[in-house]
């Protein structure tokens, strides 16, 4: 049985999908796999889902990997499509993720005390729907596939891929424009 839980907040524009096995250090066995590789597909699915946060019940670790308790992977024929956690491979999620614990994974925007992560984590969510999520998409389908090409290069090729051509066609579009000139904060669709 998976014991992964998905929450939605801030009126359902942030899902919170938590591994909750706190006896095992959030490690993941083959259900956890699975469990965040459906997790993450209802996120992906829903487009009034903005922003994810990835977390882990406890305070004793976010993740301690591979449940060594279970079979481990020999290949990726042992994880779910989406890789490791359910996120590792999954290449197209154009929306932000963020981790709760990032510090202990190698990446870091904020490092808070172990009680301060969930409302940290949430600032940051906040922080992400106070722009339009299609900008927010954008922005991350240009980070991801062009990040390794010459400027000019990615330059010129941002404005071919579909999330900045939705983006640039989409009513949040105007509605930024029109909040600015009237000088009112927007109220984004996410269309």
């Amino acid at each position: 049985m998976s014991r992964i839980d998905f929450q939605t907040l801030r009126d359902g524009r942030v899902a919170v999908i938590t591994i909750n096995r706190p006896e095992a250090h959030n490690a993941l066995d083959k259900d956890a796999q699975d469990g965040l590789h459906a997790a993450f597909d209802r996120f992906a699915a829903d487009d009034g889902l903005w922003v994810a946060i990835l977390t882990g019940a406890g305070s004793a670790a976010f993740c301690a990997g591979h449940d060594l308790k279970s079979p481990a992977p020999e290949g990726p024929a042992d994880l779910p499509t989406s890789g490791f956690g359910g996120v590792t491979a999954r290449f197209d999620l154009d929306k932000p993720v963020i981790a709760a614990e990032g510090h202990d994974l190698g990446f870091v925007t904020e490092v808070v005390a172990p009680d301060a992560v969930m409302e940290a984590a949430l600032r940051w969510a906040d922080a992400l729907l106070a722009v339009s999520p299609l900008a927010a998409r954008a922005a991350k389908q240009v980070v991801q596939q062009l990040a390794a090409l010459p400027l000019a290069q990615a330059s010129a090729l941002q404005w071919t891929l579909p999330a900045v051509q939705t983006m640039q066609t989409s009513a949040d579009r105007g509605e930024g424009m029109a909040a600015f000139v009237d000088r009112r904060p927007p109220v984004w669709s996410g269309r």
